[in-house]
């Protein structure tokens, strides 16, 4: 059921850059006050919040492949799978991202993920169901 190695995500929803931005700054700025009065706890506060934030900036809250809908950590960890066919297996109510077979929700797709990202996974999820997710137009 998963995924071979390497194989193409076809579609992704990032973390919003900004929340990461913001974080990655909070955190210089805990490391340097740190360095700066030989607090340890500011120092240890600045390299977590600082980590958390490149996560955000970069990481990818939703990976959607062939066979997956994948669930992210902002550390880039795989958090939870599931199997997914096509669109039809995913439906949109309101704000959140509900996996249809299970009946579980997903995400909630409001504060905190990139509004182009899930303009396009919205688009794919109530497009035409044709058995394929949607192939990656970034």
């Amino acid at each position: 059921m998963s995924e071979p190695p390497g194989a193409p995500a076809q579609l992704v929803v990032r973390y919003q850059r900004g929340l990461g931005v913001a974080a990655l700054v909070g955190g210089a700025l805990l490391l340097v006050l740190g360095l700066g009065t030989g607090d340890v706890l500011n120092i240890v506060l600045g390299l977590i919040l600082g980590g958390l934030g490149l996560g955000y900036a970069l990481g990818a809250a939703v990976v959607w492949t062939a066979t997956e809908l994948q669930l992210k950590s902002p550390l880039g960890t795989t958090t939870r799978r599931y199997p997914v066919a096509g669109p039809a297996d995913l439906r949109i109510d309101g704000n959140t991202l509900v996996h249809t077979p299970s009946g579980k929700k997903v995400v909630s797709l409001g504060f905190g993920l990139d509004r182009g990202d899930v303009a396009r996974l919205r688009e794919a999820v109530g497009g035409p169901g044709d058995g394929r997710p949607p192939s990656s137009s970034a």
